[in-house]
């Protein structure tokens, strides 16, 4: 469900309505299985990469309820606040009362001449804890993918195999490999892949490149219906697997 998110006490004193020319929008979102807070406020700051601790512009609201991400913002500012010369970046955060439960540690760089429709992941800095999540699924079974990067692939190709010592293996599409899983709930990356170096169809080599591209890129997983998709930073899907057949 996305949420509008009311802005507030954006610098009004530098920054008469009239005067806004540069609009900033696009969608804040987190991994963890953790539910915002019913007091929720979003924080949205525009920082000098320079100097990160110093926004040149904040804004923030209540977020709506029921509180579920993504959460959207838009912003608008006079382009006098900024300097051509400088490099910006957004910095997310989300409240309850005083405390910080989420945050970028790095803010997203923001390129002035595109500052619509951006996204910020931000991690979980508070005390809650998420809920847990049963890895067994994702274990012990064979996949093979369905889709790399939003296109249709051979699935008879490449699988993906992760043990309960995370040890990950298969086959590329032209090479066998092995890589190390780090699963820690949702959250799941791998380890540079080692592969074989046979050379085969251009085609089934393409699609080993893409496949080992996406592992590498890895950030978090979930299971939607029967299948398995991996997720990147961004929580963009990377990559949807099937059950490999018997």
């Amino acid at each position: 469900m996305r949420l509008g998110l009311a802005l507030l006490g954006l610098l009004l004193a530098i920054m008469p309505a009239a005067a806004a020319t540069l609009t900033i929008s696009g969608e804040v979102t987190y991994l963890e299985r953790i539910a915002l807070p019913p007091d929720g406020v979003l924080r949205i700051s525009l920082v000098d990469m320079a100097a990160p601790d110093q926004p040149r512009v904040k804004a923030e609201g209540a977020i709506a309820t029921p509180g579920q991400v993504p959460l959207t913002f838009r912003f608008n500012l006079d382009d006098k606040v900024i300097a051509t010369d400088r490099q910006y970046g957004l910095r997310a955060e989300i409240l309850s009362g005083l405390q910080l439960w989420f945050r970028n540690a790095e803010p997203v760089p923001v390129e002035l001449t595109a500052t619509e429709n951006l996204r910020v992941l931000v991690n979980f800095v508070g005390e809650a804890r998420a809920a847990p999540v049963d890895t067994g699924p994702l274990l012990g079974v064979t996949w093979t993918p369905v889709e790399i990067g939003g296109l249709p692939v051979r699935s008879d190709e490449s699988t993906l195999s992760i043990g309960a010592d995370n040890r990950t293996g298969g086959r590329g599409g032209c090479n066998s490999y092995f890589t190390q899983a780090r699963l820690d709930g949702a959250l799941l990356s791998f380890a540079p892949v080692a592969a074989t170096r046979m050379a085969c169809a251009e085609t089934i080599m393409a699609q080993e490149a893409v496949f080992f591209a996406a592992l590498a890129e890895t950030r978090s997983w979930r299971i939607v219906d029967t299948r398995l998709e991996l997720l990147g930073l961004d929580a963009n899907v990377l990559m949807r697997l099937a059950h490999s057949s018997p």
